[in-house]
């Protein structure tokens, strides 16, 4: 037992739930095994007073413990409570996975612990994009720190349930006395909810907070029937009690946004990608085969996220004989398993979100928001653009650097693929939106640039292209057409007009 979890353990005890500056001064050198005189050496008070200060103290203890608490004994007491309390926990852990293997973290477990631990933080966000090991972060953390609740909680939200059922099903679980009649209202259920919060110390954990969240509006927007669990939050978080509640989500709730603070009882923690040396371990438990390059290669174009490096892993087994180099050597990183990861969280987009999306995987580099405001034609409103760039972030899905916002490898592959089918269907359907809205090819852009669109756009085009039209004559004649038709009427279609300088020399040829 540390010297922190032992005030910990005893605030909640104490009237005040807090000891005073000069009592909590004196517990500390106390448990030192300082004596006043030594205490006196150490600060700016004088042993008399530090002396009554310690009198008092060991009587508030002895009252709100019950039992004879003494400068002599307090230690051996506190230590036998802590111990008790561990042995006496109330688990229910419900969904929570099983965590086998567990790698790296230490810099986030170092981060996280004393927030629950010791600064008592009563809502604590832990953040990151799909599959980065949010949840198995989570479990392992708790597995940490359940000895200092009397009673811990996991509740998966995958399915969405009503807050009105979670907080009944929460309750049957932190009540004491089976005969107390469930809550009939919400306001009653959120009442009853604090309540416990405030008796008891409780670790209460939400995964998969974004489920509740609605697709096609700007990040952290609740359906209608959801929005109650805003107020969860805020009353979690500004009422007193001694309790933790932690969520884990890929979207930055509102609450958490406006109410964090280094030095306040909200947290937030965004999770980055493992580092080089955690993913080695991966790899050997894997069994690949490969160089200190390769796998830099590798880790760099998923950026270090656990779980697209474990399903890379088993396709690197299974397909390429455990042999990153011949892995490395295919066309696209994207394999099965990876991409429904990431349409299950672009599908939440916004129609303005995933335009921005659209022109930063056409750019190739980042972007400011002045040059994303001209790219988009559709007349958005700076505030607008901010607001979606604001969302897209909180989504964890763009990031930020001194020139402008890009995106990660892995995303920026997904997102050209969208748009390229997206292409492809137009050229079928002859619904020529995407082609009015969007460059292929900037004119105006460096001749780098020009180079990885060519590459990277335009040549996969015309190879989807040619699958679908089997012979180039017949895809000539439908180029033909298509351009003809953007040329004879560059006006307005659906909304949108050509804009920016596109250029369709490669598209000729």
């Amino acid at each position: 037992m540390t010297l922190e979890e032992a005030i910990a353990l005893i605030e909640p005890k104490l009237d005040r739930q807090r000891l005073t500056k000069v009592q909590e001064m004196v517990f500390r050198y106390s448990w030192q095994g300082l004596t006043y005189h030594e205490m006196a050496d150490c600060c700016s008070y004088e042993s008399g007073h530090l002396k009554d200060t310690g009198s008092e103290l060991w009587q508030i203890l002895s009252q709100a413990l019950s039992q004879k608490i003494t400068k002599q004994n307090f230690r051996q007491v506190l230590d036998q409570m802590y111990q008790d309390m561990a042995a006496t926990t109330r688990i229910d852990w419900g969904e929570a996975i099983a965590v086998d293997r567990f790698y790296g973290r230490e810099r986030e477990l170092g981060q996280l612990t004393p927030w629950i631990s010791e600064e008592r933080c009563r809502l604590v966000a832990l953040l990151g994009t799909g599959g980065i090991g949010k949840t198995t972060l989570a479990v392992k953390l708790v597995q940490q720190v359940h000895r200092q609740f009397e009673m811990v909680i996991w509740r998966s939200l995958r399915d969405a349930p009503l807050l009105e059922d979670l907080i009944r099903d929460i309750l049957s679980f932190l009540c004491q006395e089976p005969d107390d009649e469930p809550p009939k209202t919400l306001k009653e259920g959120l009442m009853s909810l604090i309540q416990q919060l405030r008796e008891n110390r409780c670790l209460i954990i939400l995964d998969n907070f974004d489920t509740l969240y609605v697709a096609g509006e700007k990040a952290s927007s609740h359906t209608t029937i959801y929005e109650n669990y805003g107020i969860l939050l805020e009353q979690i978080a500004e009422l007193p009690h001694q309790s933790c509640l932690l969520i884990t989500s890929r979207e930055k709730p509102r609450l958490v946004s406006r109410d964090e603070g280094d030095h306040l009882p909200v947290r937030s923690l965004l999770l980055k990608g493992l580092n080089l040396s955690e993913l080695e371990q991966i790899c050997q438990d894997k069994g690949l085969e490969g160089t200190y390059e390769q796998l830099f290669e590798i880790s760099s174009f998923y950026r270090g996220i656990l779980l697209y490096m474990k399903v890379a892993a088993s396709t690197i087994i299974d397909l390429f004989g455990g042999y990153i180099e011949e892995f490395l050597q295919q066309s696209t990183f994207i394999v099965e398993g990876i991409d429904s990861l990431l349409d299950q969280q672009m599908q939440r987009l916004s129609p303005l979100e995933w335009q921005i999306m659209f022109w930063l995987a056409i750019n190739q580099e980042p972007v400011t928001p002045s040059q994303l405001q001209a790219d988009i034609i559709s007349g958005v409103s700076r505030g607008d653009l901010l607001k979606a760039l604001e969302s897209l972030a909180r989504r964890s899905l763009i990031e930020s650097t001194s020139t402008g916002n890009t995106v990660q490898p892995v995303v920026m592959e997904f997102v050209t693929e969208q748009f390229l089918n997206r292409l492809v269907q137009e050229f079928q359907t002859g619904e020529l939106e995407f082609f009015r809205k969007y460059a292929l090819i900037r004119a105006t852009a460096k001749d780098f640039i020009r180079e990885s669109q060519i590459r990277i756009i335009l040549l996969p085009l015309l190879e989807k292209l040619l699958f679908h039209y089997h012979n180039p004559q017949n895809l000539r004649e439908r180029l033909h057409s298509i351009l003809s038709e953007i040329k004879n009427n560059p006006n307005q279609t659906g909304g949108y007009a050509i804009g920016n300088p596109v250029s369709y020399t490669h598209l000729r040829a």
